[in-house]
């Protein structure tokens, strides 16, 4: 008999506790983040020392953003992490730029560049940087070859952002 009734009381303490927890609100944190790659793809260069939209990236992971393959959209203002890198390929003797675009517009505080020596070298390069974005922003990849037409042969790219505050 005794066992039934502290078996009860454990029951009882067990709910009012559940109760108890319930009663005040959960905080459910919730993450904001997303990213583009590609893999083999050319971006048309039409002008010389102008950043060109890079498109036709994948839809990687993603939430609380809105993805397509061309941006991300961001629907949460505030500071985000922002990673790119990518390695390409062209003509000899040829820098090319990578930039965050932000609405069109290279971003000045995310940049990178690289020189391709002679025909056939592969490079590489990389940023990254906190930028702070406005609800509606939409967030891309650019490319600009600095010293002619020659049109970048991307062998790999990647764009991430995490929302950070």
């Amino acid at each position: 008999m005794e066992n039934k009734i502290l078996y009860g009381m454990i029951c009882i303490l067990a709910l009012l506790t559940v109760i108890g927890l319930l009663s005040e609100p959960l905080e459910i944190e919730t993450k904001t983040y997303g990213e583009l790659w590609a893999r083999n793809i050319t971006i048309s260069i039409t002008t010389q020392k102008v950043y060109f939209n890079v498109t036709n990236l994948t839809q990687e992971e993603f939430n609380n953003v809105i993805i397509t393959n061309d941006f991300i959209k961001i629907l949460e203002k505030g500071v985000y992490a922002v990673n790119s890198q990518f390695s390409f390929s062209d003509g000899a003797n040829t820098e090319f730029h990578l930039a965050l675009g932000i609405n069109g517009s290279r971003a000045n505080d995310c940049h990178s560049q690289r020189k391709i020596g002679t025909g056939g070298d592969v490079g590489s390069a990389s940023f990254s940087c906190f930028s702070t974005f406005s609800t509606g922003d939409k967030i891309t990849v650019m490319i600009e070859n600095l010293d002619n037409l020659n049109n970048p042969d991307i062998k790999s790219i990647n764009l991430n952002i995490n929302k950070i505050n």
